[in-house]
């Protein structure tokens, strides 16, 4: 089991027109968010060779997103948004709070265990790239 708190704080620019009159406005403003939760996770330790471990894991759990924005004056009932990353600015609006499924998708952790010309082992790990770590469901 896995248990987390996050917390962070940042500024964007949100570009965004007037649905009415199709003015086009450009909003800086802040956010801070904070995201807690936990995710069970199942996985295995698979040797290849005696220098190669696989180790493929896969999990589900729950998360909670708290998001507040600071000096925000796009409103979703009189404005539209004027980019193409929509969700990504979504994610930084109050609109992205609430509680969340989460998937954490396949990984694996690679270990590669070999001897050094003066006799001593070193072990280097290299993490590959989840397939989506963070699928809200």
């Amino acid at each position: 089991m896995q248990v987390y708190h996050r917390k962070n704080q940042d500024t964007y620019n949100l570009k965004f027109t007037s649905a009415d009159i199709n003015t086009s406005y450009s909003d800086d403003f802040g956010v801070k968010k904070t995201a807690h939760g936990f995710n069970i996770i199942i996985g295995n330790q698979i040797s290849v060779s005696k220098k190669l471990v696989l180790e493929p894991f896969i999990g589900i759990g729950s998360l909670n997103i708290k998001t507040r924005n600071i000096d925000l004056e796009y409103d979703e009932t009189k404005h539209v948004i004027e980019i193409d990353g929509l969700s990504l600015i979504n994610s930084r609006l109050e609109s992205n709070t609430g509680n969340f499924t989460n998937f954490v998708g396949v990984s694996e952790l690679v270990t590669d265990c070999r001897k050094r010309e003066d006799g001593r082992w070193v072990r280097e790990v290299y993490i590959m790239p989840d397939i989506d770590s963070s699928i809200h469901l």
